[in-house]
């Protein structure tokens, strides 16, 4: 009887290990074909001309990025222009702002390049509604009227640290891409933190092994770094 037991006990286990593989399988499926669902209707909609109609400014993207972003995206959305917009149209404007304004020969009151950092700042919200290049500068204009200081300082700090140092192309683009992807404009910083930004970047970068005792949290750099730091090098 101990033998049949365990023989029903195995059987049972075998039993609910397959229906987990099987209900498992049947619920991947389910989500490739909802996903592919999702995909094709979304780019429908982009080849739509009443949907581009709708939103003008999509006729300034490039088409092929926009599918490009939906065919990045692994979620299911529901099937709607909004999810659309979300998925293939706000990434795209927020990493080529600037590219558009200069395309179509915007004048701007701020360097084009800044719009791209201003653009960061703008809820999706806010940025859905925008349905012309004007209602966009309406939108990154007053951001840039507060954080224009404090760009123009770091760039001018950084272009003086890169003169005194000689820095080859490569070690500015990698300083620059760094710092780009990790600073805080909003901060506001005294000269000595200002003037530590870009050497302690390219001591991290470059000889990180000369900043294993920094205390991450030196009132002489800025708090976005000092954080960085604080949880990259312990």
């Amino acid at each position: 009887m101990t033998m049949l037991g365990d023989n029903r006990l195995a059987f049972l286990v075998v039993g609910l290990l397959i229906s987990l593989a099987i209900l498992v399988l049947v619920g991947i499926t389910v989500f490739i074909v909802q996903r592919q669902a999702w995909r094709r209707f979304a780019i429908s909609r982009l080849h739509d001309s009443d949907f581009r109609k709708k939103h003008p400014l999509l006729q300034l993207a490039d088409l092929q990025r926009l599918i490009d972003n939906i065919k990045l995206d692994s979620t299911v959305k529901n099937h709607s222009d909004l999810a659309v917009l979300k998925v293939a149209w706000l990434p795209y404007l927020r990493l080529a702002f600037a590219k558009i304004l200069a395309e179509q020969h915007v004048e701007t009151i701020y360097p084009l390049a800044h719009y791209d950092i201003a653009i960061r700042d703008v809820s999706d919200e806010q940025l859905l509604t925008a349905n012309t290049l004007s209602a966009l500068l309406d939108l990154t204009n007053p951001m840039l009227a507060r954080l224009e200081p404090h760009i123009r300082a770091y760039e001018k700090a950084f272009n003086q640290y890169a003169a005194e140092q000689k820095l080859t192309p490569t070690q500015r683009q990698q300083v620059l891409s760094f710092f780009s992807i990790h600073v805080d404009y909003h901060e506001q910083l005294n000269p000595q933190q200002l003037e530590q930004t870009f050497p302690i970047i390219f001591t991290y970068l470059f000889k990180k092994d000369q900043l294993a005792t920094l205390a991450a949290t030196n009132e002489t750099i800025p708090r976005w770094l000092a954080n960085y730091l604080q949880d990259h090098l312990n």
